[in-house]
């Protein structure tokens, strides 16, 4: 589910905010600035997810880095 949020804040990041500077570059930069923060904690949330031992990937699969054995 994190990985879904974090594309939605990736996608805000490099369409919306092309658009929304384009009309208002002072009223664009609350919401650049907002966006950027939710970046960070949805990438330091997975980061930390991905270091804890024993917790599967959101697919079933084998975690990151391991090699699948």
């Amino acid at each position: 589910m994190l990985e879904w949020f974090q594309h939605w804040v990736l996608t805000s990041l490099l369409l919306t905010q092309v658009f929304l500077f384009a009309a208002s570059q002072f009223a664009a930069t609350a919401g650049l600035l907002v966006d950027l923060a939710l970046l960070g904690v949805v990438s330091a949330g997975l980061a930390a997810r991905r270091l804890r031992p024993g917790v599967s990937s959101p697919a079933g699969g084998p975690p990151p880095g391991s090699c699948g054995r």
